[in-house]
């Protein structure tokens, strides 16, 4: 059975799954064990630890709940990759625990993309920016359609912008915000006239272009203008959030 070179050491506590816990965040985050690593069965890891099966499963259980490993019959246990789990659950709950308003929201969602956008124009892929001209086209085939259908597409093109930038850090706290994001967008929506739809259109076409052209500044200028427009809105219409659907999004 292998332990790591000794650096899974048996825990004693009334509480020990907590320590269980603890001790492999820290191996995680130090680099003692790497993404993708697998912490054998649950037998290896009783004797290893020196628990019983009862205290082990309580510790995976909260692993897994936060994202950090996963749990096979079969395989094992490994150790996820970031990019494995779809949000930050510790953000999630103080989202929730604090009454996150819909303007700190997008406070917050404003901050990141007005970065991203400009880090876009240096450090996106032939194939990211094929993908930001692609959904132009859809928003423009898409200019009449339901208001729902358009949102997933205005969606996309401001989280491909996030993408655009290879920050996988800003890309996890947006998708943390995806619900909220996807009511302002749909609340705003669903109140605009159609005719209206041409300016957000306006807005991601010149964005696209300047991006296309690698114009950090300009691309920077016009997503924050693009955003003033949805900050004025939010200000006199106020999203009521469902955090259920945030939290079993």
């Amino acid at each position: 059975m292998d332990n790591f070179g000794g650096i899974i050491s048996p825990v004693k506590s009334p509480k020990a799954y907590l320590l269980i816990v603890g001790k492999i965040v820290n191996l995680v985050a130090s680099g003692e064990l790497k993404y993708g690593d697998y912490l054998y069965t649950e037998k290896d890891l009783m004797a290893t630890l020196n628990v019983s099966r009862p205290t082990l499963r309580e510790a995976l259980r909260v692993l897994e709940f936060l994202g950090i490993v996963s749990v096979s019959p079969r395989k094992g246990i490994s150790v996820n990759r970031p990019d494995d789990s779809n949000c930050y659950l510790s953000l999630i709950y103080i989202l929730m625990f604090d009454k996150t308003t819909n303007i700190e929201i997008f406070q917050l969602r404003r901050a990141i993309q007005v970065e991203m956008v400009a880090t876009a124009a240096v450090a996106a892929t032939k194939e990211d920016l094929e993908r930001l001209s692609s959904l132009v086209s859809d928003m423009e085939a898409n200019l009449e359609s339901d208001y729902i259908s358009f949102e997933k597409i205005d969606y996309a093109f401001h989280m491909q912008i996030v993408v655009c930038a290879h920050s996988q850090l800003c890309l996890k706290l947006m998708q943390t915000m995806s619900t909220m994001i996807h009511s302002q967008m749909q609340e705003r929506l669903s109140r605009m006239p159609v005719a209206d739809r041409q300016k957000t259109l306006r807005f991601h076409r010149k964005i696209n272009q300047a991006l296309q052209e690698r114009d950090g500044i300009k691309a920077k200028r016009l997503m924050e203008a693009h955003l003033a427009d949805v900050y004025i809105h939010l200000k006199n219409n106020p999203v009521q959030f469902d955090f259920n659907g945030l939290i079993n999004q």
